[in-house]
């Protein structure tokens, strides 16, 4: 019988958080599902903890595979998963009991959804924070995804019709932002999205060891190659788009995201690696999507680099907002002190 909902676990070595994870799973109310779990390579144990809950659980399906990274793993998730909606749970974090059943309800009383936008809940040790949003339905998706992905791209945010991302692969070899690249992938084959103002994820933002703490001008390259190769093959989408100067600003601060991440990091990157994310820059800024002058902060900087490749303007923007804001913060405290 094929299950309504495939939950797709990639699993490496998250033996502490793991057992919770899966308890979570375990917990649902709503039972049609499959979780797959795919170990990837782990050396710590998880494999052995997963293989327990299949034993426990015949619901959970395992896949073990050498290290190839998150993207492999869910590929591999995706092959063989067989439910009618797909959903995404990172092995470190957990869900509430009831989410399942809030997303079934969701789908069963929208003919023609085909994707489910929750709001977020982020975990911090005992500190949590909840992001909330009006429930609506939007047809035509696509512009409306863009910003719905620039605001957050969380990929656990968002569940799908299995149907309409058959095929659909997350870009291996890459260390962070593959879910961007998948969830924008994802755009063209959703024409309809709920967005609900609720969300049963408990998102973990305290891991030390963090793929997203490790990124650097290389993967950088990487994600804006696979931006504009993803904007080039949606042309045919984007041309006929009205409102272009719309479309323009969510890209635009898209690359912007991206970039903001390393451009700290690029005085200890080789000169090889420099001169090769100058050149996809270039690239980028000579698209007719793209305006530099769109994006959110430092545009005179970031136009240098993109333009002609000159940094330093760049990081003595950068320098000049965090000295001002640092010196922000210290009156705020002063002020703060004073006061009681």
């Amino acid at each position: 019988m094929t299950p309504f909902f495939s939950i797709i676990i990639p699993v490496y070595n998250v033996a502490p958080y793991l057992r919770e994870c899966l308890d979570s799973v375990l917990a649902q109310t709503f039972i049609d599902w499959e979780a797959i779990c795919v170990d990837d390579g782990s050396t710590d144990g998880s494999g052995n903890i997963i293989d327990e809950y299949a034993v426990k659980d015949v619901r959970f399906k395992v896949i073990h595979q050498k290290n190839s990274g998150v993207s492999a793993a869910r590929n591999a998730a995706l092959k063989v998963a067989a439910g009618e909606w797909v959903t995404f749970l990172d092995a470190d974090d957990r869900i509430e009991s009831e989410r399942l059943v809030t997303l079934f309800t969701v789908a069963d009383g929208h003919d023609g959804v085909d994707w489910i936008r929750e709001t977020k809940y982020a975990a911090k040790e005992d500190k949590y924070m909840i992001e909330n949003q009006c429930n609506l339905v939007v047809k035509d998706t696509f512009l409306a995804g863009w910003e719905l992905l620039k605001q957050n791209a969380l990929l656990c945010l968002n569940t799908y019709r299995r149907s309409c991302i058959a095929n659909i692969k997350f870009p291996v070899g890459v260390r962070y932002a593959e879910d961007d690249i998948f969830e924008l992938r994802c755009l063209p084959r959703c024409k309809t999205v709920a967005v609900v103002g609720y969300c049963g994820y408990w998102y973990r933002i305290d891991r030390v060891d963090a793929a997203s703490r490790r990124i650097d001008v290389e993967d950088s390259v990487k994600i804006h190659k696979l931006l504009l190769e993803t904007v080039e093959s949606q042309k045919g989408i984007i041309d006929k788009i009205e409102d272009r100067k719309r479309f323009s600003v969510l890209f635009s601060r898209t690359v912007r995201k991206d970039f903001g991440r390393v451009f700290r990091k690029f005085r200890y990157a080789p000169l090889n690696v420099r001169a090769e994310h100058r050149a996809i820059s270039k690239k980028i800024y000579e698209s007719k999507y793209f305006s530099a002058w769109q994006v959110e902060t430092y545009r005179a900087g970031y136009w240098m680099y993109m333009r002609m490749g000159w940094l330093w303007p760049l990081l003595t923007q950068d320098l000049i907002v965090r000295i001002l804001s640092k010196i922000k913060r210290c009156i705020l405290h002063c002020n703060a002190v004073g006061e009681k």
